[in-house]
């Protein structure tokens, strides 16, 4: 049955008061002709027809002790503890009461304090840059791809910079059957002819594939010399920090070969 207030009521019994077949006209109310004289009988003796509460009469949840009910406000005001370390204290006294009687005796007495969500904001990490140019940035890294039981070392790069709100970046890959500086600028050549953009600047980790500079060589390695030739500017990951360089990396290799 459709849900009534008190106005509405009373005009629906004024309404069906007039009409002769009462019994069709309470149906276009959607209400019975029973329903019709409760309310006729209620609007004659009050002039008004109330809506019946719909809370119970007797809540499982409702504490009539009031010693109890004093314990809990005593120890929330004493300790300003909540409901569960309320409950454990009276456990002690061998009292035993639920946790949301103890909640409802709270809230009667204006004493519960629900805590907030707190919103987490999304952290943007110690090293994330948000680059919007194409090729003012792109990260090099070395991953491994097997065929069967034979070991590929495929090196990708990935273009930084942010296109769009779907952050698509470009990205490179290529197979190598050894990991050497040899292999690094063979890629270079590839990728420079692949990007549709001018790369600035690489960034890689310190691997011997590109630097030397951790490592006691004394001779310059001949990615420093190619980039010094084509005028790209040289950017390396902090030492020990793997993931820095790879988080990229990894969502553009291909894990599994057939």
């Amino acid at each position: 049955m459709k849900q009534y207030n008190a106005q509405q009521k009373k005009k629906i019994v004024l309404i069906i008061n007039k009409v002769k077949n009462k019994k069709a006209q309470a149906l276009k109310f959607n209400i019975s002709i029973r329903t019709y004289y409760y309310w006729k009988k209620k609007l004659e003796e009050k002039g008004i027809i109330e809506n019946k509460s719909r809370k119970p009469k007797n809540s499982p949840n409702k504490v009539k002790n009031k010693k109890i009910i004093n314990k809990v406000i005593e120890i929330c005001k004493k300790y300003k503890y909540g409901k569960v370390k309320i409950k454990k204290l009276l456990e002690k006294e061998n009292i035993k009461i639920g946790t949301t009687a103890i909640e409802t005796i709270l809230k009667e007495h204006h004493l519960y304090n629900k805590k907030k969500k707190k919103i987490r904001k999304k952290h943007r990490g110690k090293h994330a840059v948000y680059i919007k140019e194409a090729g003012e940035k792109v990260q090099i890294d070395t991953k491994y791809a097997f065929f069967g039981e034979i070991r590929y070392y495929q090196l990708t790069a990935v273009d930084l910079a942010c296109q769009g709100t779907l952050r698509a970046r470009i990205s490179f890959r290529y197979l190598y059957n050894e990991k050497t500086p040899d292999s690094t600028i063979d890629f270079m050549e590839r990728l420079i002819e692949y990007f549709p953009f001018r790369v600035h600047c690489i960034q890689t980790d310190n691997g011997t594939e590109f630097t030397y500079r951790k490592h006691l060589f004394e001779t310059e390695h001949p990615l420093d010399k190619f980039c010094n030739n084509k005028h790209i500017k040289r950017v390396y990951s902090p030492v020990a920090s793997p993931w820095y360089c790879r988080r990229h990396a990894e969502r553009w290799c291909c894990r599994k070969y057939t």
